[in-house]
């Protein structure tokens, strides 16, 4: 499958009423939107204006740096994630690739909320994968409400392996541990030991440092 149809497959499934009709939507996205290709760490983010987009392959990290030099990840974005739709959403934030292959449409955000005037179906869509993202954010809230280290990385791996589609397979990490720590607001330290913890328990394997398979979801899965 091409890169780009990784997009439309995500749109497809989503989209109500007929696949002819999301293809047109998703064609008529594409035509006032421009495409890019990034490479790992490359920063994603738009000109001077308003700019709204969304990840047509790969991943990008969507993260605020502090005025101590933290970095906070807010979100991973994956294709068919959006990004920029609401006013001010991009202020404080930097979109960077993260993955190989990663490629990114961007348009000013007037563009797409006119579209999307005009098109129910691209309307639709809109509302469809904010609601997705709200949800998403929901999740990794959760998640970051865990007590103990182990159940917060857990319960991370878990959630990642779900988004990329591999739950009962190995899990090839796109990100780093430095990734994870600034994802969950923890140290780096103390994913690795949590790491190391799920091991020992079953739960999961290291294959590699960037490869994992997941032995036991419930456990991971375990409020603890």
């Amino acid at each position: 499958m091409l890169a780009a149809d990784v997009f439309a497959l995500t749109l497809t499934s989503s989209l109500p009423g007929s696949v002819e009709n999301a293809r047109q939507a998703i064609a008529e996205l594409r035509s006032i939107a421009t495409t890019t290709s990034c490479r790992p760490e490359q920063h994603c983010d738009g000109g001077s204006c308003p700019v709204a987009g969304w990840v047509e392959s790969g991943m990008i990290r969507k993260y605020v740096v502090h005025a101590n030099g933290q970095r906070r990840i807010i979100d991973l974005l994956m294709p068919g994630d959006f990004f920029g739709l609401s006013n001010g959403d991009e202020r404080d934030s930097s979109l960077q690739a993260v993955a190989n292959g990663t490629r990114v449409a961007r348009c000013s955000r007037r563009r797409l909320l006119d579209l999307a005037e005009r098109n129910r179906t691209v309307g639709q869509l809109l509302q469809e994968r904010a609601q997705h993202a709200i949800a998403r954010l929901e999740t990794h809230l959760l998640v970051q409400g865990r007590t103990r280290a182990p159940e917060k990385v857990g319960a991370y791996l878990l959630c990642l392996a779900r988004r990329l589609g591999s739950p009962a397979a190995d899990l090839d990490l796109p990100i780093t541990r430095y990734d994870i720590a600034d994802h969950l607001g923890i140290a780096v330290e103390t994913v690795c030991r949590a790491i190391t913890e799920l091991r020992n328990a079953g739960a999961i394997d290291l294959n590699s440092p960037r490869r994992i398979s997941i032995r036991d979801a419930h456990m991971l899965d375990h409020e603890g």
